[in-house]
Formats: C-alpha cells, sequence, structure tokens
C-alpha cells in the first residue's frame, strides 16, 4: 500500500459511496467524521471481501484498489519531484546529459506494467470440503478468516470476538461480522453455494460442501 498522503481523499470517498450504493456490503462504510486512515483500511477490507464472496463492485473501485496497493495513485504517476525542483538555483542550468540521466533515475522507480487491468481476484472455486479446508489453512482476509473459525465451530458471539481480536493483531478491517445476524447471513451465503453447517441455537461449525446440481 502506498503512503497513506499520496491517497486521493477525493476519490476514496467517491468509490466507497460508489461501494455503499451498490447494496453488496454487509454494512455501509461510514464516511462522515471518519479519518482518513480508517477509510482506507474500509475501502481495501470491503474490496477483498466482495472479491472474496464474488459479488461484483464497480471497475473504477477495483482500479483505485490496485493503484493504491501498486504505488501508483490517480493523476500523480510520473509527476516531477517538486522538492527537488526547490533545491534548484533560479539560475541554473542543466544539460542534456543530465536531463537524460535524471530520467533514467525516475523511470527506473517507476512499478512500470504492475498496474493489473483486473480487480482483485476471488480465490479459486470451490469444489470439495477438501478446498475449503485448503482455503481456510492461510486466510487472505476477515471473510476467509472467519471461515476458519467456523471449520472448529462455537458460539457465534465467540467467533466474532475471536476474528475481531485477529483484525486488532493484524491491523486488517474488522469487516461486517459485527453480530450474530451478519454472521448468520454470510452463513446463508455459503449455504447456497454448497457449504454445510451443524447448527445448534447460538452455535455453528462447518462440516463439508455438497455441490449443487
Amino acid at each position: 500500500m502506498i503512503e497513506l498522503k499520496l491517497i486521493d481523499l477525493k476519490k476514496l470517498k467517491e468509490e466507497i459511496k460508489l461501494l455503499n450504493d451498490g447494496g453488496q456490503l454487509e454494512s455501509k462504510i461510514k464516511i462522515v467524521a471518519t479519518s482518513k486512515e480508517n477509510l482506507v483500511a474500509a475501502f481495501k477490507g470491503a474490496i477483498e471481501y466482495l472479491a472474496d464472496n464474488e459479488k461484483d463492485f464497480p471497475e473504477s473501485a477495483a482500479d483505485f484498489y490496485n493503484a493504491c496497493e501498486l504505488g501508483i495513485p490517480d493523476g500523480e504517476a510520473g509527476e516531477p519531484d517538486k522538492k527537488s525542483d526547490d533545491k534548484k538555483p533560479a539560475d541554473a542550468k542543466v544539460d542534456a546529459k543530465a536531463d537524460a540521466k535524471a530520467d533514467a533515475k525516475a523511470d527506473a522507480k517507476k512499478p512500470a506494467d504492475k498496474k493489473p487491468k483486473t480487480p482483485p481476484k476471488a480465490s479459486k472455486k470451490i469444489a470439495s470440503f477438501e478446498d475449503i479446508q485448503e482455503r481456510c489453512k492461510e486466510p487472505s482476509n476477515p471473510t476467509a478468516y472467519m471461515d476458519k473459525l467456523m471449520l472448529t465451530g462455537g458460539k457465534i458471539e465467540t467467533l466474532i470476538a475471536k476474528l475481531k481480536e485477529h483484525c486488532s493483531e493484524t491491523k486488517s478491517t474488522f469487516s461486517g461480522f459485527r453480530t450474530v445476524s451478519s454472521v448468520n447471513r454470510h452463513i446463508e451465503y455459503r449455504e447456497e453455494h454448497g457449504w454445510v453447517f451443524e447448527k445448534d441455537d447460538d452455535k455453528v461449525k462447518l462440516v463439508g460442501f455438497k455441490a449443487k446440481k
């Protein structure tokens, strides 16, 4: 992720508004009275959640996510270094050789051809319970970590607390899993795609997979 100061706050808020209006998030991201750092974290977590759950989101949001991750902020790639310009004497003359050298140095710093044209991709399609277990070995985001917790099972409130602790330790966005009902909605979504759970009142355990015909 690029430095916080390089991220266009206005553009960030525009993309978050698009995500909120899309209706795919479990809960809308709060924009008003939220620090830039928290907005960036929430935006990053939302994109990863949507991608992991194979939900639609605007291409512009994906591009902005990739730009932030790869260090190419919109409108800033290729801009001259104002700091270095300020240090030059007003009457300084730079010959062609020095210019070429400076250009080569600037080009070397550019992450050329690294920006992907596609948005973050969801994990490979699940076809068996073994696929689920494999994905949960190294969860890439809070949603996948919640799935990992449900493999062990337990009270949903306890799983939420463990996820919150994990997100705090890894400095990840706390996703949308703040209530029992939000976790239940996630379980329902997984069940629609063949995931099998054992449920007993406020307890849940992920136990299998049954491919849809």
